[in-house]
């Protein structure tokens, strides 16, 4: 069986077919996506149901259905499946070393200067501060602390 490759300029992830079909197929009956389902069949399609590995780059212009990997990579992250490559250290990560931080709306502020935040602010017509609001995320890390994945959960 193949791998599901995924790169983004700051880590290359790599997960077997087997252990992403699996996933996707268990998320599919947990939270009845349907863009899960298009993603399931198009993962196989373009595998030859496991034969071919796949490769897939950052890329917001895609399908949003392809956009639903992210979460499933997070996931099999979460569960310390995968191997993975931090582009800034330039060494292989085993997945007992990757860090999982859960992050709030206010930890994305606090990472802001001020010129951004009134720039921010600018841009939306905002006259009062800028409150973030919304449900935070989860980053992914090596051991060095580079960000390797980041999801808006």
């Amino acid at each position: 069986m193949s791998d599901i490759v995924y790169e983004n300029e700051a880590a290359i992830l790599s997960f077997s077919y087997e252990e992403v079909v699996k996933a996707l197929e268990r998320h599919i009956i947990e939270n009845e996506v349907e863009d899960d389902s298009k993603l399931l069949n198009w993962l196989k399609k373009c595998s030859g149901q496991g034969e071919k590995v796949i490769r897939l780059k950052e890329d917001k212009k895609r399908p949003e259905y392809l956009n639903r990997i992210i979460y499933l990579l997070s996931d099999l992250l979460s569960d310390k499946m995968g191997k993975f490559f931090c582009k800034e250290c330039r060494l292989n990560i085993p997945p007992a070393q990757i860090r999982v931080e859960k992050t709030t709306p206010f930890d994305f502020q606090k990472g802001m200067n001020k010129t951004t935040m009134k720039e921010i602010q600018k841009e939306l017509g905002l006259k009062s501060p800028l409150r973030m609001s919304g449900s935070g995320g989860t980053q992914f890390t090596c051991p060095q602390s580079h960000l390797l994945l980041s999801t808006i959960d």
